[in-house]
């Protein structure tokens, strides 16, 4: 959505795809008066954060989230959708901390997790048609 001034406008949620980027970092990519919302290496600031933006994850059902949350408080939370509760669905973890630096640590750790998770799941169907 463009402004009236014909900036781009960006929606107050930020997806990260599990496609390669390219190249040139996400910085250099955008509107130079929205720097201050991302690092060079593609990640929301503190003060993206501060002022509202998400970063999310999201592959099939699995979805996680990384936000701040008024005060110091930063957030990872992981869910699975389309799942019921009783079958293991729903809010598998939900972690905070005061330091954005672990909290983003576990965002990563979590976002590899379930690559792998996906990946095993291709071999397996992979495998099971083969057959």
């Amino acid at each position: 959505m463009r402004t009236s001034s014909g900036r781009i406008r960006l929606n107050a949620c930020w997806t990260r795809s599990i496609e390669k980027k390219s190249k040139m970092s996400l910085a250099t990519r955008i509107d130079p008066a929205f720097r201050k919302f991302w690092t060079r290496a593609g990640r929301l600031t503190r003060y993206a954060f501060a002022c509202g933006y998400i970063e999310k994850f999201e592959i099939g059902r699995h979805c996680v989230t990384l936000w701040h949350e008024g005060g110091p408080c930063y957030h990872v939370r992981y869910h699975i959708h389309d799942l019921p509760a009783h079958l293991g669905g729903g809010r598998q973890f939900w972690e905070s901390d005061y330091k954005l630096r672990p909290t983003r640590q576990k965002y990563d750790e979590t976002v590899k997790l379930i690559r792998r998770l996906i990946e095993q799941e291709e071999k397996v169907n992979v495998a099971c048609s083969d057959l």
